[in-house]
């Protein structure tokens, strides 16, 4: 299976683009899922004169259901330290920041019964989360965090689960 991405960047022509097209690259970000076999080989080749290579993702992809429209969000965790001296001074080591998304999802109960075994398998571990192909940033590397759920509908389940993000 041959394929090329473009991963310098998105061209977009307007607004409305960048807001509802879908990204046909990630700036930064390389997804491959669901390649047949144990044997995977990237050829990285320069075209043009600066290259940056952020995320390579591959492995299996699995459905989880479909996410709640206005519940995901992320947030930015500062690795900074600051503290302030018996005068009053400010001293400030700075540090890397890094990124952690909850999403919210609800799967019919028949999903759930195949999602939930797979995230307690893959519980804390190196995952990447897609929360939407038309949003770069809904798209995170990091550690499966905690997984919580409601029981009380009686056909689908709602549940929520944090990605911290590699720095």
């Amino acid at each position: 299976m041959a394929r090329t991405s473009n991963i310098s960047g998105r061209q977009v022509g307007n607004w409305w683009e960048w807001f509802f097209g879908p990204f046909s690259a990630y700036s930064d970000k390389f997804i491959a899922l669901d390649i047949p076999g144990p044997t995977r080989r990237i050829l990285i080749a320069l075209q043009g004169g600066q290259v940056r290579l952020g995320e390579i993702f591959l492995g299996t992809s699995f459905p989880i259901g479909a996410a709640q429209v206005g519940s995901t969000e992320g947030r930015s965790i500062s690795g900074s330290r600051y503290s302030f001296n018996d005068y009053g001074s400010l001293t400030l080591a700075k540090g890397p920041t890094r990124v952690e998304m909850d999403y919210r999802v609800v799967a019919s109960k028949s999903l759930w019964d195949q999602t939930k075994p797979e995230l307690d398998r893959n519980s804390g571990s190196l995952v990447a989360a897609i929360g939407s192909t038309t949003r770069a940033s809904s798209v995170q590397f990091g550690i499966l965090g905690p997984v919580k759920w409601g029981e009380d509908l009686p056909d689908e389940y709602e549940y929520s689960f944090t990605i911290t993000g590699v720095a």
